[in-house]
C-alpha cells in the first residue's frame, strides 16, 4: 500500500508531512473533513484555497473534496513554509449554488438531475450514477436557496438520503446501514479503549396525543318531547351529519341553517348553534316526539404507555418510572393517527439515549476491515449492561493514516450510539428550518438584461478642408401596448378591478 496526494491536479505527497493527516467522517451528508500538513521549501509548489485535493491509498479513496482553508506558518524569512491545510469534502460544492425553480409532478431523480443541469457548472464533473428514481413530487418549490439546502429539503419530503462520494458521485437512495464488518464484544480484542455513557433525560413512555376532532362513527338518536309550544330545540351535540327527523316516526324534510332554504322542509338544525327549529311553526302538538339522527364531532385524545421501559426506569431510578410526554398536532383527525402518532413516539424515545466511543486500528482488526458512518454496529459488553447483542448507529469516525516504514496503519476512533431498542433516531438534520411553500406561491425572479443600442455613422469628407465637424445621433423607440382586456379603476364595469392588475382609469 502506497499513499498518493494530489492538490490542483498535481503531486503534493512530497511535501507531506508525514502522519499529519487526519480525516473526520459523519453520518448521512454532512461535510467530511481533511486536516493535514504541507511543507513548502523554496521552488516547491503552494497549495491554494479552492483547489481540488484527492488523497488515496492505491485504489482506496481516503478523502476528496477542496481546499477550504489555509494557514501557513513561515520558517527562516521565507526559507519554508508550514501549512496547515483544511478541505471539506464534495458536498461543499452545493453551499453556494442557489435554486430559483419550482417542479409539478416530477420524480426524485428527475428534480435532482434538473438542479444539477440548471445550478451546478459541468466542469465540476458530479456524476449521477446512483440516485433512485424515487416517488414522484406533487409540487415542491425551491425559493433562492443553495442546493444543498434544495437536496435537504427533497430528503426530508420522500425520506431518501444522500451524499456526494470521494470519487464525486452523487448518492440519493432510501435509506441503507449495512452491518459493521466487525462486533464489539467482551470477547474480541478488536479494540483498545471504550466509554458509554447513557441519557435518560429525553425518556419518554408514557405519550399523550391530543390532535384535532373527529366524526363519531355511528349515529346518535335523540328523542325531543314537544309540549306545543316551543318551536326550537337544543341538541345535546353539535351535528355535523343528520341522517334523519322523524316527527312521531315519521320522516320530515330538513334542511341545514343558514345553508339551505327554508322552502319545502319541515325542521331546519343550526351545527354552529346546535339546535332544532321547526319552520312553519304549527307542526308539532303537545306530546309529539321528534327524533334526530346525527353524528357529531368528538376531540381526538389518545394516551400510550411502554410497560417495558417504564419498568426498566423503574429499576433505575425508583419510584414509577412514568414519563410522561404530550404531543399536540391538531392536524391528527382520528384515533387511528392518534395512535400511530403516539407509537412513533414510544419507538423513539421509550429508551435512554446511549452514546458510545471506541478507539482501534488495522493492526487489531482483521484485514480489510473499515468502519464508516451508516454502518449498523452490534455491542454485546455485560460489563456495560448491554448484555445481548444490540444494533447501534455509528455516528462518527476519526481516521489517521500512519506510515511505518513497510504498511500503513490506520487508527479509528469511532463514535456510535442511538436507542437501546433500535438505531433510528439519530439523523441529525442540517437543513434546518425553513418555510413550507405551497404549490401555488409564485417565485421571484429579477434579472439583470443587457440593452444594447446598434448606431450607424456614415461621413462625407472634404479632401480640402482642414478640419471637419462630426456628429453622431443615436435614438431609442419604446412603445407600450397593452394586454386584452386591459383593466380601467371605475366605480363599475363590465370587468372588476384586482389590485396590481388595473390600469388607472
Amino acid at each position: 500500500m502506497s499513499l498518493t496526494l494530489t492538490i490542483g491536479g498535481s503531486n503534493f505527497l512530497p511535501q507531506y508531512k508525514t502522519g499529519s493527516a487526519k480525516i473526520t467522517e459523519r453520518l448521512g451528508n454532512k461535510i467530511n473533513k481533511l486536516e493535514l500538513t504541507i511543507i513548502k521549501k523554496s521552488g516547491d509548489s503552494l497549495p491554494q484555497e479552492g483547489q481540488e485535493i484527492i488523497f488515496k491509498d492505491d485504489t482506496r479513496y481516503l478523502f476528496g473534496g477542496y481546499i477550504t482553508k489555509l494557514e501557513p506558518i513561515e520558517i527562516g524569512e521565507g526559507e519554508m513554509f508550514i501549512y496547515e491545510v483544511e478541505a471539506g469534502s464534495y458536498e461543499v460544492l452545493l453551499v453556494n449554488k442557489f435554486a430559483q425553480i419550482t417542479y409539478s409532478d416530477k420524480t426524485l431523480a428527475y428534480i435532482i438531475n434538473d438542479l444539477l443541469t440548471n445550478y451546478v457548472d459541468s466542469g465540476y464533473s458530479i456524476t449521477q450514477n446512483n440516485i433512485q428514481t424515487g416517488p414522484t413530487i406533487d409540487s415542491i418549490a425551491f425559493n433562492h436557496v443553495s442546493l444543498r439546502k434544495a437536496f435537504e429539503k427533497l430528503s426530508k419530503l420522500t425520506g431518501y438520503e444522500w451524499h456526494i462520494d470521494y470519487e464525486k458521485d452523487l448518492h440519493f437512495h432510501s435509506p441503507e446501514y449495512e452491518p459493521a464488518q466487525e462486533q464489539i464484544t467482551d470477547a474480541s480484542n478488536n479494540h483498545s479503549n471504550i466509554a458509554i455513557s447513557v441519557d435518560t433525560s429525553q425518556v419518554r413512555n408514557s405519550i399523550i396525543v391530543r390532535g384535532g376532532v373527529e366524526e363519531v362513527d355511528s349515529y346518535f338518536a335523540q328523542d325531543i318531547e314537544c309540549d306545543g309550544v316551543a318551536r326550537e330545540w337544543i341538541l345535546r351535540e353539535k351535528p355535523t351529519t343528520v341522517e334523519h327527523i322523524k316527527l312521531n316516526t315519521v320522516s320530515k324534510a330538513f334542511g341545514e341553517d343558514p345553508d339551505d332554504e327554508e322552502t319545502g322542509n319541515d325542521f331546519m338544525y343550526n351545527s354552529a348553534e346546535k339546535f332544532i327549529r321547526e319552520v312553519s311553526g304549527s307542526l308539532t302538538s303537545n306530546g309529539d316526539t321528534i327524533e334526530i339522527s346525527y353524528k357529531y364531532e368528538v376531540p381526538v385524545i389518545v394516551k400510550l404507555k411502554s410497560a417495558t421501559s417504564i419498568a426498566a426506569m423503574k429499576a433505575i431510578e425508583g419510584g414509577d418510572g412514568i414519563h410522561d410526554f404530550m404531543v399536540v398536532e391538531t392536524n391528527i383527525k382520528s384515533k387511528a393517527e392518534a395512535r400511530a402518532r403516539a407509537l412513533r413516539e414510544l419507538e423513539q424515545y421509550a429508551d435512554p439515549l446511549l452514546t458510545g466511543i471506541f478507539i482501534t486500528n488495522s493492526e487489531l482488526l482483521a484485514a480489510g476491515t473499515i468502519f464508516a458512518p451508516g454502518q449498523r454496529l452490534t455491542i454485546n459488553l455485560p460489563t456495560w449492561n448491554i448484555n445481548s447483542d444490540t444494533e447501534y448507529l455509528i455516528q462518527e469516525v476519526i481516521i489517521k493514516p500512519i506510515e511505518n516504514a513497510t504498511d500503513i496503519v490506520y487508527n479509528y476512533k469511532v463514535k456510535f450510539g442511538g436507542r437501546l431498542t433500535g438505531i433510528r433516531e439519530f439523523l441529525e438534520n442540517l437543513a434546518g428550518k425553513e418555510e413550507y411553500i405551497f404549490g401555488s406561491k409564485e417565485i421571484d425572479r429579477i434579472e439583470a438584461i443587457a440593452e444594447v443600442i446598434g448606431a450607424a455613422e456614415t461621413i462625407t469628407r472634404d479632401g480640402n478642408a482642414q478640419s471637419v465637424n462630426e456628429n453622431i445621433g443615436a435614438e431609442e423607440s419604446v412603445s407600450k401596448s397593452n394586454t386584452t382586456p386591459p383593466f380601467k379603476w371605475m366605480p363599475s364595469g363590465t370587468k372588476p378591478a384586482k389590485w396590481g392588475k388595473f390600469e388607472w382609469g
